[in-house]
């Protein structure tokens, strides 16, 4: 009988460390999200610079861009796009949000500009994809999408 609860003392002892490693693993490390937060402020500086050169370097090779129109963009088309289209007046990003997934982080928030690229304000939802590589931070894909008017 003794060795019976020997047994599931060891047994539930065992479950509970496996579990703590596990929930472990599950929660970034608070510099990996300070690392994305970074990263994803310096990508927003050179937008509002609209460096070309400075943004391609935290595009992946792969990144695509998809617009508020489902306009399908690769990493040289999104360079040209922003090299030919006229800067907005004004650009916010607010209500970001970092979620780390291991190598992987999506980076959420609203983007608004009192007069876009077309003279149209912008009130859009956005939606960045991060993914380590080769111990970088690179945006992978992002896109945005229109919402309506703050009432």
């Amino acid at each position: 009988m003794k060795r019976i609860i020997v047994l599931a003392l060891l047994l539930a002892a065992s479950a509970l460390a496996l579990g703590r490693a596990t929930n472990a693993k599950k929660s970034p490390a608070p510099d990996t999200a300070q690392a994305v937060e970074a990263r994803q402020r310096a990508y927003l500086d050179a937008l509002h610079k609209r460096d070309p050169a400075a943004i391609g370097q935290f595009f992946a090779d792969d990144y695509t861009f998809t617009d508020v129109n489902g306009n399908f963009m690769s990493k040289a088309q999104r360079l040209e796009s922003i090299k030919s289209t006229p800067p907005p007046a004004t650009l916010d990003f607010t209500d970001l949000k970092a979620r780390i997934y291991g190598d992987t982080a999506v980076v959420t928030g609203r983007v608004t500009s009192a007069a876009g690229p077309n003279g149209q304000a912008l009130n859009n939802r956005t939606i960045w994809v991060w993914s380590k590589q080769g111990g970088t931070w690179r945006l992978v894909a992002a896109q945005n999408t229109n919402i309506a008017p703050a009432q």
